[in-house]
């Protein structure tokens, strides 16, 4: 009864080591990819830094040199806000509308979907 009662502990104790490696693996892999995450969104702060820094002196520039006020401006952004008909400060999701058969694709696509159809191109300034 003895033996067995040893092979029984063994048994729950390999099984509990097994189990702390698992989470110690799992713990590492997390730390890892909180790591990651913690670098991506320092590189989305970098980039929009650098872009309301751009659009500020797009702004500025349009203001001083073409006379345009900051009036029309904002209001040109309340425009394009109010495309997706949601006042949420953001742009909404483009999509590409096919001129043969007038169904809906992704914006990355460039041929639709359904029939093959060449998508128009966008401008990186100016999407349709």
């Amino acid at each position: 009864m003895g033996l067995i009662w040893e092979l029984l502990q063994n048994n729950r104790i390999r099984q509990a080591d097994e189990t702390a490696q698992g989470a110690r693996v799992s713990t590492r892999k997390a730390r890892w990819d909180i790591q990651v995450l913690e670098q991506r969104i320092r590189l989305l702060e970098e980039r929009t830094e650098r872009l309301t820094l751009a659009a500020m002196a797009i702004a500025e520039i349009l203001r001083d040199r073409s006379g345009i006020s900051e009036e029309v401006i904002e209001a040109k952004i309340r425009e394009l806000d109010l495309r997706d008909g949601k006042p949420e400060e953001k742009l909404a999701t483009r999509v590409k509308r096919c001129g043969q058969c007038d169904r809906v694709s992704s914006p990355t696509r460039a041929a639709c979907l359904y029939c093959g159809t060449p998508l128009p191109e966008e401008s990186f300034l100016f999407p349709s």
